[in-house]
C-alpha cells in the first residue's frame, strides 16, 4: 500500500494487526497520502495511526450478538413485527413472514385485516403516545388465504427526542384455542341446560366440610331456597341423622366403598320433613374430594305406599270379618284374593290358593261337584 502510494500518488486506508513491545496483539487503522514536488517526485508521506482494537472488539461484538438476536428471533414462533407511524410494516420474525408471506414488508398492517374491523381506533393512543401495552385482537387474512384470529401487544417506539416511529408487536395466532373455548362453553351451556332442567335436585359438595359447591336449580328450589341461601348451606344443614349416624359421616362411609344408594329425609326451608332417595359417588378433583349426590324425592310415593298399606290392612280385616265367604278371581279364573273363612272352608292356605284356579285346587270331581 505504500508502494503504490509511492507509485502512483494514491491515499490509502488500511486495518491490520501489530504486535506491540509487550507482546500485545493490537488492531489498527491506517491512513496516509503522499506529497510530490512540482515535477512529480514523492516528498513525503502523511499519514495517521489509530488503535482500534476497542472499538473493533465492541463491533465484533455488536456484530455476534446481533446474529444470535436474530437466531432467536427466527426461532420464535409468535409473531414479532415493526411498524412505522404510518403502520407501515418495516421488519417481521420469520413467524411472521410465515403467515403474511415474504412480500409483507412494506405493506401496510390493514391490508391484511378482515371485514371492517376497529383495530386502529384500539391502538389510536399507543401512536399518540402513551407508552402503556396494548393489547388487541384482530382478525386477518394469513398468505395462504385462511382467515385467522391473531392475539396482539403492542407498544410505541420512541427515538432519542422523544418522537413516535412507530410500534414494535407481538402476535401470537388463537384461533383454534378460541374456537376450543367457545365448543367448551357452549358444551357447558348444554349441560348446564340440561342439568338445570332436571326435577331432580342435583349437587356437588366438598367431601371435608359438606359445603355445596355447585347444584342446579332443582336443589334449592325443592326445599324452599334461593340460590344464595342454598349456596351457604351443608349436607347437615338439611338431612335429617340416619340412626345415631350423621348424614355426612354416613355419606363419607358409603361413598368410599363407590357409588351409594340410600333413603333419608330433608328438612325443607320452611321446616317440612321430605324423604329422598340419595344416590351419591365420592369425586376426587385435582386432589380435592368431593360428593356428587342426586336427590329424588320420594315423598308422595311413600306416603302413596303407606296409604295402600293401610287400605289393604283395612279391606282384609273388613273382609275377613264378614260372615260369608269371599274371593275374587281374575279373567282367568285364578285366585287373587280370599278371606279368612273362605281359608278355612277349603283347607288351603291364602299362600296355596293366591294365583290358582278351581281345577288346581281340586280333583275334578271335586271341582264339577262345587
Amino acid at each position: 500500500a505504500n508502494r503504490d502510494a509511492l507509485e502512483d500518488g494514491r491515499q490509502y486506508d488500511l486495518e491490520y494487526r501489530i504486535i506491540r513491545k509487550d507482546g500485545a496483539v493490537r488492531t489498527v487503522r491506517s491512513r496516509a497520502s503522499v506529497e510530490h514536488d512540482p515535477t512529480g517526485t514523492p516528498v513525503r508521506m502523511f499519514g495517521v495511526f489509530q488503535d482500534i482494537t476497542e472499538p473493533k472488539q465492541a463491533k465484533e461484538e455488536l456484530r455476534a450478538l446481533s446474529g444470535r438476536y436474530e437466531a432467536i428471533l427466527a426461532e420464535v414462533h409468535d409473531i414479532i413485527a415493526e411498524v412505522d407511524a404510518n403502520k407501515v410494516y418495516t421488519w417481521v420474525n420469520q413467524a411472521g413472514l410465515d403467515f403474511f408471506g415474504p412480500d409483507v414488508v412494506g405493506k401496510e398492517a390493514a391490508f391484511y385485516f378482515v371485514d371492517e374491523q376497529d383495530t386502529y381506533a384500539t391502538v389510536r393512543p399507543l401512536f399518540d403516545g402513551n407508552p402503556r401495552l396494548f393489547y388487541v385482537e384482530s382478525w386477518q387474512r394469513r398468505c395462504d388465504g385462511e382467515k385467522r384470529l391473531l392475539a396482539w401487544w403492542c407498544r410505541a417506539l420512541v427515538d432519542a427526542k422523544g418522537k413516535i416511529t412507530g410500534a414494535l408487536s407481538t402476535a401470537r395466532d388463537i384461533t383454534d384455542h378460541t374456537r376450543a373455548q367457545e365448543a367448551l362453553q357452549e358444551r357447558e351451556e348444554i349441560y348446564s341446560a340440561i342439568i338445570n332442567q332436571a326435577v331432580d335436585s342435583i349437587v356437588l359438595a366438598d367431601a371435608e366440610s359438606g359445603r355445596f359447591v355447585e347444584f342446579n336449580q332443582a336443589a334449592h328450589e325443592n326445599l324452599g331456597y334461593c340460590r344464595e341461601e342454598f349456596a351457604q348451606l351443608t349436607i347437615s344443614d338439611i338431612h335429617v341423622a340416619i340412626g345415631s349416624e350423621k348424614i355426612h359421616e354416613h355419606m363419607m362411609a358409603t361413598s368410599a366403598r363407590g357409588a351409594a344408594v340410600f333413603e333419608t329425609r330433608q328438612r325443607r326451608q320452611d321446616g317440612e320433613l321430605r324423604d329422598v332417595r340419595v344416590s351419591v359417588r365420592s369425586l376426587n378433583i385435582r386432589g380435592k374430594s368431593y360428593f356428587a349426590a342426586i336427590w329424588s324425592d320420594i315423598t308422595d310415593r311413600k306416603r302413596a305406599e303407606q296409604a295402600m298399606v293401610r287400605t289393604d290392612t283395612l279391606f282384609r280385616a273388613f273382609m275377613d270379618n264378614l260372615p260369608g265367604y269371599a274371593y275374587i278371581k281374575d279373567v282367568d279364573h285364578c285366585h287373587v284374593f280370599v278371606n279368612r273363612r273362605f281359608e278355612e272352608r277349603l283347607g288351603f292356605s291364602f299362600q296355596d290358593i293366591l294365583g290358582k284356579s278351581n281345577k288346581e285346587l281340586f280333583p275334578l270331581e271335586t271341582a264339577q261337584h262345587m
